[in-house]
């Protein structure tokens, strides 16, 4: 029973999503929206980020892997 209600909350909030996004991408555009999208996480994201600091695992090489991996997520996501 938790499944069929897991499930049909998902779907309602993946179509709900869909209905905003495309919306949203005919009122100011796909850039724009991403661009949003963006920031919003960001000011969600950051101040947790600030909280709990710099990793003691993160090394150079890691940082630039993270770099390249949010370049292609952002990148994938204004071509979708």
């Amino acid at each position: 029973m938790v499944a069929i209600v897991g499930g049909l909350g998902a779907a309602l909030v993946f179509a709900t999503v869909t209905l905003c996004n495309s919306r949203s991408s005919r009122m100011i555009g796909p850039t724009q929206l991403l661009a949003w999208v963006m920031l919003i996480g960001l000011a969600i994201v950051a101040p947790l980020v600030a909280l709990e600091g710099v990793p003691d695992e993160l090394d150079a090489e890691s940082g630039t892997w993270l770099a390249v991996a949010g370049i292609g997520n952002v990148v994938g996501l204004l071509l979708a």
